[in-house]
């Protein structure tokens, strides 16, 4: 499986989707490919079952990929070779791939010129020409445009830390080796104050003493769990209790700040990820706890991943 993406905050915030729009489809391959000029592609992000897909880089082609030109517009190459969309076209593999359908989706950022087409192929026919499989796709688009805006990204996941912080990863791989070492569960749990999105347009200043405020309300809510911020407004609270009652834990952490007034107004998004041996390094539960995280900043429900 290839599942790679051009950065360290891309890969946690795209991968888990893809990945989830590849399982949902039964699909070949899915990826996200930024437009430069002309007809030529930048891999963003992707997951495939083949290890010829590109995991990063651009390519060239001979003809678009697209001839929708309306944001979300959903076009379906239903035949490959013949006189169908040629298969050799398909250049976010390095070899040519015998796939059968092939559906893209345009997106376009409204804060910038900047132009994404989601692709998906499968090895079935007519899997993807199914109104179902079309309007998912549409769907993931719209989600894929909400990820890649400056403003929400900047808000859920970034990770970009001052020079005197540790690195989150480096957290992370410590917490781990401990909770294996002394045979304990450990949860990572990201929080992310819900007025983020908002308070991320208001100046410098305003965000750190909000984030202060959100700091310190979580040390009285969690207690003696060890948190450090993980983005802005965003915090990673790790939890060594009975692995049977992280949700009772998690449940009242987001219940914790329902009622909150002033500041933290507006409530938290709690999502889990529970240490398990698939989690070989750090950017695998990090990885899970961000998926979790999006759940819940969607639905409003605290998420925990298993």
């Amino acid at each position: 499986m290839v599942s790679e993406a051009a950065g360290e905050v891309d890969a946690d915030v795209l991968i888990p989707a893809l990945r989830s729009l590849r399982a949902g489809l039964d699909a070949y391959t899915v990826c996200l490919l930024r437009q430069e000029e002309g007809l030529r592609y930048r891999v963003e992000a992707m997951v495939s079952q083949n290890s010829y897909a590109r995991a990063q880089g651009s390519f060239s082609m001979n003809e678009p990929l697209t001839t929708g030109s309306e944001p979300f517009s959903v076009t379906v190459h239903s035949r490959l070779g013949g006189d169908g969309f040629a298969p050799g076209g398909l250049g976010y593999y390095h070899e040519p791939i015998a796939v059968r359908q092939v559906v893209v989706a345009l997106i376009r950022l409204p804060s910038s010129r900047e132009t994404y087409l989601l692709v998906v192929d499968t090895m079935h026919d007519g899997s993807l020409e199914t109104a179902s499989a079309r309007l998912l796709v549409e769907q993931y688009a719209r989600l894929l445009q909400t990820l890649l805006s400056t403003e929400v990204r900047r808000a859920l996941e970034s990770v970009t830390m001052r020079p005197e912080h540790k690195p989150r990863r480096d957290i992370i791989a410590d917490e781990m080796q401990k909770a294996r070492k002394d045979a304990q569960p450990l949860a990572l749990a990201l929080v992310f104050l819900n007025r983020g999105e908002e308070v991320s347009q208001t100046d410098d200043q305003a965000i750190g003493e909000l984030e202060s405020a959100f700091e310190e309300r979580l040390r009285e809510v969690v207690r003696a769990e060890r948190i450090e911020k993980f983005g802005e407004l965003t915090y990673g609270v790790f939890y060594r209790g009975d692995a049977a009652g992280v949700a009772e834990w998690a449940s009242h952490l987001q219940s914790s700040f329902v009622d909150a007034e002033g500041q933290l107004r507006g409530g938290v998004s709690v999502g889990v990820a529970l240490l398990n041996p698939r989690h070989e390094g750090p950017e695998d539960l990090r990885s899970d706890a961000t998926a979790a995280l999006q759940e819940a900043f969607q639905t409003g429900e605290c998420t925990i991943v298993e």
